[in-house]
Parts: C-alpha cells; structure tokens; sequence
C-alpha cells in the first residue's frame, strides 16, 4: 500500500501513466504484489478485454491468444523510435565534455590533462583532417548576401547564375589570399595543384573555403562595415555639429541682440538725462534772463515814478509860488 500510494503521488510522467492505464483496464498497478493477485481477476480482466478493442499502448500477441499489457520495454521502445524520428528530422550536434582538471574544482585548468582527453576523443585528429582541405562551407545565398558588398559590381550579377556571380565576387576579392595568408595545405593534402591555389570551390548548393579564406572575406568584410560605418558617423556628425551651430548662431544672434538692445537703451537713457540737464540748464538761464529783465523793468518804473513825482511837485511848488505871488 505504501509503494501503491508513492506511485500515485509520484511526478514522473512513467507511472502516472502506467497508473492511470491500470485504472482505465481495471488491473491492479504494477507495484501490486503478485501473489496476491488471483486467477478469478486475471480471468475478468480477460473477458473484459476481449468485449472491448484494444487500448492505445497495447499490443496483441494473437488472434486466438489474450491481450497483452504494455510493459516498460514496449514503451521504452515506443519513445526510443519517436525519439530517433525526431533526430532524424533535425541537424544533430555533438557535444564532447571535456573534465578540466582531476580533482573537479571550478576555476582550475590542466592543460595537459585536457590535451590528453582531447587525443584520445579524435577532436585533434578531425580538426587537422577537417581544416587540411576545405573546413569552412556556407551556402550560396548567404555567401552572395553576406559578402556581396566587398564587390562594387556585384550588384550587376544579378542577371547572370548564382555560382558565376559567387565565383567571380571571390575570384575578385581573393586574389591576393596566397600573399596575405599562410597555410599548411600544401603539406597535408594530396589534391592537384589547381586545387591548392584555388582558396575556394564551388558546389552545387555550397562553396567550400580553404583554412584562413573566411577569415580574410570576414576580415575585409568588417574593414568595408568599418568604412560604411564611419562615413554613416561622419555624415551624423556633420549633421550634429551643423544642428549643433545652427543652435548656437541662434542663441549668439538672441544674445547679441539683448546686449545691442541693452546698451541702445543704456545709450539712450544717457543721451536723455543729458538731454533733460541741458533743457533744464536752457530753461534755467531763460529764466533768470527774464528775471533780471523783469527787476530792470521795475526798477526802471520806480525810477520814472520817482522823477515823476519830483518834477510834479516841484512843479506844484512853482505854481504855488506864482499864486501866492499873484495873490500878494
């Protein structure tokens, strides 16, 4: 009971399964004990089976002979055979693990020890024997997309086949690989010698590049995106820094602007105090002249009153004199 009800709790995919199929078949569960089990039930689950058609995950062993539960095998070569469909339909990578040091410690390489494991797998014996004649390959499309560019008349080969455009764009770009590059080809392959100047081959869907060919098309092709990149940056600098100057000739042009009108209106404040002082000095002077001409005026009128009234009363004198004269 306890191992019956472990599998029932239990995560595993397997005996969930196999736990719900024997409660659909109404068998017991494969962690039942067998000898408890009885010819009576084996019988019903017999007659039951037969009234009903097989199940998914059972296999008929006859006509005349009974059903036949699925046991771990058939399942495990049931998901072995989907498994290997499903690789099949994939590109299958091999991974080989290398252990870095003996003792298992992170942070720790033995070189020599992984030298040796590297040995004995066969991954130094392949990577000399994969890169002793052709280790790089890419497709047509792609080299033609990706290395198009290195090329200026490339993009006049679109009329003409793919492997004619591909053969003259690397005819082109890699004519100067035997001077710019070094190989060991020449002591390890036994092809002809056309074969081992020529830095690349052409397949029906491929092109095949000796060691160090890709490395140059990458290089030069990182040298031309360099080129394009820096002509792209200094176009958007020069429209930065033309932004940049449009901005400050508007500000300088703002603030000369303020400062002209600033000393205008400085100018113009002192031009007109001065010119309020010489209207007051003007308007001062008028003034006083009139004042004095107003005094003078007056004086003069005093003046004539005075002599007036002399000559009057020296006048009344006479005439009194005259009478008295007269009269005596």
């Amino acid at each position: 009971p306890d191992l019956l009800q472990c599998a029932q709790q239990s995560s595993n995919p397997l005996l969930k399964e196999e736990e719900e199929e024997e409660e659909e078949g109404g068998t017991k569960s494969i962690f039942y004990d067998p000898t408890a089990a009885s010819a009576s039930a084996s019988l019903r689950a017999s007659a039951s089976a037969a009234k009903k058609p097989p199940q998914r995950g059972q296999l008929v062993a006859s006509k005349s002979s009974r059903l036949v539960h699925s046991t771990v095998w058939t399942k495990f070569k049931t998901q072995l055979t989907s498994l290997m469909g499903t690789l099949s339909q994939t590109r299958t990578r091999y991974i080989r693990c290398i252990k870095p040091n003996p003792q298992k410690v992170p942070k720790k390489m033995d070189h020599y020890s992984t030298m040796e494991q590297l040995k004995c797998a066969g991954v130094v014996a392949a990577v000399t024997i994969s890169r002793s004649a052709f280790p790089n390959r890419l497709p047509h499309e792609q080299v033609y997309d990706r290395f198009g560019m290195l090329h200026r008349k490339c993009q006049d080969l679109s009329a003409v086949p793919v492997e004619s455009a591909i053969d003259l764009l690397l005819s082109h770009v890699l004519k100067n690989f035997g001077n710019t590059t070094t190989s060991n080809t020449s002591n390890t392959s036994n092809t002809s010698d056309d074969d081992e100047s020529s830095p690349y081959c052409i397949g029906k869907t491929r092109t095949y590049f000796r060691s160090g060919a890709l490395e140059q098309l990458e290089a030069q092709r990182l040298e031309c995106l360099t080129q394009q990149a820096v002509l792209i940056q200094r176009f958007v600098r020069k429209i930065l820094c033309l932004s940049c100057f449009r901005s400050l000739k508007l500000a300088t042009i703002r603030c000369q602007a303020a400062w002209r009108g600033y000393r205008t209106w400085r100018t113009y404040r002192i031009v007109w105090y001065r010119i309020v002082q010489l209207q007051c000095a003007v308007r001062s002077y008028l003034a006083r002249s009139l004042l004095h001409e107003k005094q003078r005026h007056a004086a003069a009128t005093r003046i004539q009153t005075v002599q007036r009234r002399l000559v009057a009363e020296r006048l009344l004198r006479e005439v009194l004199r005259a009478c008295v004269r007269m009269q005596s």
